[in-house]
């Protein structure tokens, strides 16, 4: 027993990671932290022997405390290479997710979902009441609790945020939890959970965002309407984006955008005026009126929303054609850019990437939006086919596969929609250039 608190205390990570972007650029601190580093190796290391030891008899208490302190470091980088883990490596991943892949941890009773919730969370985050959540039924409050002053309040004493990556603790909870389980345990849920969304800072937002992605899996859609917390989640992704100049912002964007789309998904019937409103409101209050007029320079920005809105534009199929006005112009723009040649290769390599999703949101355009695609054809004809030449002219190693393949699938789609297209535009094309324009609509 004494080993285990042993090994807890060693595992309790410094609260100085909490402002591990400033961190990063502090050698002093960093290396202050290196006794640290090295000895949580060895706990960690320790806690795995303890817990396979099958002599151990470990109860809630124990694995409680196992999914607390391990959990932040199972953490996974991003797809997009954001880490939100820095006190830990890929060789620590390792070890902390076979320990809590054992059946007792990964297979939990609700009685243990319940320990860590009561014993471990709440304790830490009960210091800052979210101002809208009653803490006892988690439902939404119409008025914040403690009145004008409370949301002020709320961000000051975080102590939650001397815990770096308890986030991860409300994961494991999420990610185990079956449908029946919410009514019971949603009092204990939720107020960390909006703590997290509605914090100021854009990394733990992105850590609320996660969570709400997670839960969305499971939850009985009754529950987040009949509480009004469907409504506040709606509320704080709005705020997410409209952080646009922090180094999560891109993650941040992407992975707001898919799940707003799949709370939409979950919360209202497709077809219903509240389906198209919040979808609609996504779109062009949040995308195009806000990202897109602030962030037109934003490579990594731009391509974060690109990426996330062909789903958006398919769950409102044909209703997409209400924003072809803000949103073909946008692509063609894109698909313009000029692909700088050599010393810029990061850059080239940037603006071709960011065309690629450019050409996919366009695909998806042109499907659900082919009705109206007559009156565009030019438009896309033109924005293409210069990307085309621009991209052959750009270098001797010929022009990216991917994108080549995205612009000739475009070139397809638009005939489909516009049959006309190819006896008229496409042999002009050819007639002016075949060598040039044969790969993007020759037959």
């Amino acid at each position: 027993m004494n080993d285990l608190q042993n090994i807890f205390q060693s595992l309790r990570i410094p609260s100085e990671y909490e402002q591990f972007q400033s961190l990063a650029d502090d050698s002093d601190a960093l290396r202050a932290l290196d006794p640290w580093r090295q000895n949580v190796q060895h706990a960690v290391a320790a806690l795995g022997d303890l817990v396979r030891d099958p002599a151990e008899r470990l109860d809630d208490d124990m694995l409680a405390d196992i999914v607390f302190y391990l959990s932040p470091f199972s953490i996974a980088p991003e797809h997009d290479g954001l880490d939100l883990s820095p006190w830990t490596d890929q060789s620590m991943r390792n070890i902390a997710f076979d320990i809590l892949s054992t059946p007792q941890i990964s297979q939990p009773t609700p009685a243990l979902i319940r320990h860590v919730l009561v014993n471990n969370l709440k304790p830490i985050f009960a210091s800052n009441p979210h101002p809208y959540i009653n803490t006892t039924t988690g439902r939404k409050l119409h008025r914040p609790a403690g009145g004008p002053g409370a949301t002020h309040d709320y961000y000051d004493e975080q102590t939650w945020k001397t815990y770096p990556g308890i986030w991860s603790v409300l994961a494991w909870v999420v990610k185990n939890m079956q449908p029946n389980s919410y009514e019971d345990l949603w009092p204990l849920l939720v107020p960390p959970m909006m703590t997290l969304l509605d914090d100021f800072r854009a990394q733990h937002k992105l850590e609320g965002v996660q969570i709400v992605s997670l839960m969305l899996h499971t939850i009985p859609k009754e529950i987040l309407r009949r509480t009004g917390v469907d409504q506040l989640i709606f509320t704080s992704f709005k705020t997410c984006l409209s952080h646009l100049s922090d180094p999560e912002t891109p993650t941040l964007l992407r992975l707001t955008i898919s799940t707003w789309l799949n709370l939409t998904l979950k919360v209202d019937e497709p077809g219903t005026f509240e389906f198209f409103d919040h979808l609609c409101t996504l779109v062009s209050n949040n995308i195009i009126e806000s990202v897109w007029l602030s962030c037109q320079d934003n490579i990594g920005v731009m391509k974060a929303s690109l990426d996330a809105l062909p789903d958006v534009f398919r769950a409102l199929d044909t209703a997409t054609i209400s924003f072809l006005k803000s949103v073909i112009p946008q692509l063609a723009h894109i698909m313009l850019m000029q692909i700088q040649s050599s010393p810029q290769k990061q850059t080239t390599k940037d603006i071709i990437e960011l065309q690629k999703s450019a050409g996919k949101a366009l695909l998806v355009i042109i499907e659900v939006g082919s009705s109206r695609m007559e009156g565009w054809k030019f438009t896309i004809l033109d924005c293409v086919a210069q990307c085309w030449v621009r991209g052959i002219d750009a270098g001797t190693g010929g022009m990216d596969s991917g994108l080549q393949a995205i612009l000739r699938e475009i070139m397809l789609r638009l005939a489909t929609a516009c049959p006309d297209i190819s006896q008229d535009a496409y042999k002009a094309l050819l007639t002016e250039d075949h060598s040039m324009f044969n790969g993007l609509v020759g037959s």
